[in-house]
């Protein structure tokens, strides 16, 4: 389904090999600003598509403004982006939704066959998941999957191009 959000028209799509995962494609990486601070996934760039640009958002992160006409009006596809090289997930532990303070989790990365490995572990723990652990595909290897030490980063990090 298409909405104008800041000057430009996004389309929120399902791509159905990523389960509940929307994808949100734009015109620009500046299009999907509005969406970039609800995703530990990166914008990737789009070929032979009328979107330039997507970002994997999990479907429970999406705005309730962009729900207004429900769920199903987002358009299911087969596949807009290629195959992850790996995927990034959060999630929230069960611990801390005990109190009434803000909420604490954690990331991490996987490859695309321990999906199911990973997801187990999370909820078999001392401190397990809260429901809703969410896999986003990625197409760069993070340093905690090649064996690099693991760097800080920012949401507010740039790339090589300023974007």
């Amino acid at each position: 389904m298409l909405f104008h959000v800041d000057e430009s028209f996004i389309e929120l799509v399902r791509e159905s090999c990523y389960e509940g995962v929307v994808t949100v494609c734009g015109p620009s990486r500046k299009s999907l600003s509005s969406f970039t601070g609800l995703s530990l996934a990166e914008p990737v760039r789009l070929h032979g598509q009328n979107h330039k640009w997507a970002i994997h958002v999990a479907e429970m992160q999406i705005p309730s403004s962009f729900r207004s006409t429900g769920q199903q009006a987002f358009e299911q596809v087969d596949r807009l982006t290629g195959p992850a090289l790996a995927y990034v997930y959060d999630y929230i532990l069960e611990s801390s939704l005990e109190g009434d303070g803000p909420y604490s989790g954690e990331y991490g990365f996987c490859w695309p066959e321990d999906i199911q490995k990973t997801e187990a572990s999370l909820y078999n723990r001392e401190d397990p998941a809260a429901d809703g652990v969410s896999f986003l595909p990625i197409w760069t290897l993070p340093d905690e999957l090649t064996g690099a030490p693991r760097r800080d980063w920012s949401l507010d990090e740039r790339d090589e191009h300023g974007n």
